[in-house]
């Protein structure tokens, strides 16, 4: 299993991060993930956890696992990485009207959008 370590990342938010990364871990009705797509799970909660207040990630009843990510510049990223490894994610502004969508972001260009 993976295990988030985001130093300075509120404790409670990063519990319910493990919480979601680890039932994502496990996979849901069969399907459960390579380690390397928990890797990048975990890659892309740790950057969140570094990055942004307060993030949600949570597992869906379908077995992927979701970001809502508030940027610094106040924009949300809305992401969703699948046990298959497929990841398709969202811009959207302040008043949550979409900016761009990013259905072949990588974990990298997520990272990426955190910081900006």
């Amino acid at each position: 299993m993976a295990t988030l370590n985001a130093p300075g990342a509120d404790p409670a938010t990063t519990k319910t991060a493990q919480e979601a990364l680890d039932a994502f871990t496990n996979g849901l009705n069969g399907r459960q993930p390579d380690p390397t797509i928990v890797e990048l799970a975990a890659q892309i909660a740790n950057a969140a956890l570094t990055h942004t207040t307060q993030p949600e990630i949570t597992l869906d009843q379908d077995g992927a696992l979701s970001f809502d990510l508030r940027t610094p510049s106040g924009n949300l990223i809305f992401a969703e990485l699948t046990p298959n490894g497929a990841l398709d994610a969202s811009i959207f502004d302040q008043q949550n009207n979409p900016l761009q969508r990013l259905p072949t972001a990588t974990p990298a260009d997520l990272t990426a959008r955190l910081q900006a």
